[in-house]
């Protein structure tokens, strides 16, 4: 451990914390990724532990986080002596919660960050929750993480969990790729207690960590770049998603190599249907730190002519004023309540009408979790979305569309009629019913 050299340290303010700003949680390197069987490996217990608290509770949790070229890894440690898998765990405990987000000069709360949620699930039983990115900036994904690896065990008193997330799961915030200084990290674990109760105890206190359109605390985090025994490493990303026709394919690049020599790298551009579009080879400059650079491949891929294609025929059929104004008025369009969703439907009908072979509805947000207030809000969110709907089946099937397209119309897992909170009447999700 010894070996290890600091690099990007900084200092930024945490905003509504009282008392002497704290310096950034330093991140060590690792050569190699941890066997992740839910206990810490005999040759990490030398990574610096930190406190996990929580306000009023006795005790705390203690947690790691290192990280390597390719992923990046956590482990967390509380007293208990086993380890309970409840519905929604990183919301209801044993679970856990982990913000990395994009810092600000002032310190203030971050608006761009990803939320984590991991939860317990035994094997041959695990759904979404066991590891998912639950919100994007503001907006909620609830989307699967790819690649990563969560594991946990219980003995003598003591609970442990281990987490390694690639960091193609957690695009941009390779630490190589960005300003030092400019990721930011908050790490929750949510502690179930008897019955249905629950205490979090975090990194940095958050009240509104779980909830929606709110910003995020973090404390910054330095990250240590590699001992000179740790060979070779690299890390990449495109500078741009998409390209027009013609466009050069830029890349930034870092690349470790104790001897500062350079590496090669084999480039390949694929579409969303993983046909190669393009091969490169190019050469990036090494340093023994890693420093990201930018490169120009050259790449003019004209097969991303079919891209420009699809765009300019995505304008033609988005655009609703090509509608008559029956259709507009079936659909309701011309009332405040159905118009969002009306639209929705119409705009489906459009893109199955041109041959797009899978297209997904949403109302948007949660409008259906109906925990509470169901009396109320269910006939509201009925309103919104039951004349656009049949009017999207009627109109399929008076174009004869009907005949080669499934309708599917679907909700949250098990919304079954059993009462949730007889004051204020609403509907679990009923998971184990």
């Amino acid at each position: 451990m010894g070996g290890w050299r600091a690099w990007g340290l900084t200092l930024v303010g945490l905003a509504g914390l009282a008392g002497e700003l704290p310096p950034p949680l330093r991140v060590p390197f690792l050569a190699q990724a941890p066997k992740i069987d839910g206990t810490l490996d005999a040759e990490l217990g030398d990574l610096p532990a930190f406190a996990l608290r929580a306000p009023g509770a006795p005790g705390e949790v203690r947690a790691r986080v290192a990280y390597g070229a390719e992923f990046m890894y956590m482990q967390v440690e509380a007293a208990q002596d086993s380890v309970r898998c409840r519905d929604r765990a990183y919301q209801n405990g044993d679970g856990l919660l982990l913000a990395v987000t994009t810092t600000t000069p002032s310190g203030d709360p971050a608006e761009a960050f990803r939320v984590l949620g991991f939860s317990p699930q035994p094997e041959g039983q695990r759904t979404w929750q066991y590891a998912f990115t639950w919100y994007r900036d503001r907006a909620l994904e609830m989307a699967p993480l790819p690649g990563a690896r969560f594991a946990w065990t219980s003995r003598g008193g003591r609970a442990s969990f281990e987490v390694l997330l690639p960091w193609s799961s957690l695009s941009p915030y390779h630490p190589w790729l960005r300003e030092p200084g400019s990721i930011g990290l908050n790490l929750a674990y949510v502690q179930a207690e008897a019955e249905a109760g629950k205490v979090r105890y975090a990194l940095v206190e958050d009240p509104l960590l779980g909830s929606e359109n709110s910003p995020r605390r973090y404390l910054p985090l330095s990250f240590e770049a590699p001992a000179a025994k740790a060979g070779i490493a690299w890390a990449a990303e495109p500078l741009r998603a998409n390209l027009r026709v013609g466009e050069s394919l830029g890349l930034r690049v870092a690349a470790v190599d104790p001897a500062g020599s350079g590496l090669p790298l084999s480039v390949r551009v694929l579409n969303g249907e993983g046909e190669v579009l393009a091969r490169r080879r190019v050469e990036a400059p090494a340093d023994p730190v890693p420093h990201p650079k930018e490169l120009d491949l050259e790449a003019r891929i004209q097969s991303y002519a079919l891209a420009a294609r699809m765009q300019e025929a995505a304008k033609e059929a988005l655009d609703l004023s090509q509608e008559t104004e029956a259709t507009q008025k079936m659909y309701g369009l011309d009332q405040k309540e159905t118009k969002d969703y009306g639209a929705r439907c119409l705009i489906a009908r459009r893109l199955v009408e041109r041959g797009v072979r899978f297209v997904q509805i949403y109302t948007g947000n949660q409008t259906w979790d109906h925990h509470g207030n169901i009396q109320k809000a269910l006939p509201e969110v009925c309103q919104r979305t039951d004349q656009p709907a049949a009017a999207l089946v009627r109109d399929l099937k008076e174009r004869g569309l009907l005949d080669t397209t499934l309708v599917h119309w679907g909700g949250e897992m098990g919304r079954l009629p059993v009462i949730q909170n007889e004051k204020n009447i609403g509907r679990d999700h009923n998971t184990y019913g």
